[in-house]
């Protein structure tokens, strides 16, 4: 119906409500670990180089539509 195709959730009654997580990698493990705390309820707070994390430079062919 005319959306962007992303699900909003709301985590905020998770078990890890209240955590905050630093998130200081650079790979998708961290990444992955980051987003599975954040599915849980913790505010996820990401820390990155300047020229951002290498991960955002991946791409899988089944993203595109």
């Amino acid at each position: 119906s005319g959306g962007s195709g992303l699900v909003e959730q709301d985590f905020s009654a998770g078990p890890l409500t209240g955590t905050t997580v630093v998130e200081a990698t650079n790979g998708l493990a961290g990444a992955m670990a980051g987003m599975l705390l954040a599915d849980q309820g913790a505010r996820v707070l990401k820390l990155e180089r300047p020229e951002g994390d290498k991960t955002r430079k991946f791409y899988h062919s089944s993203l595109e539509r």
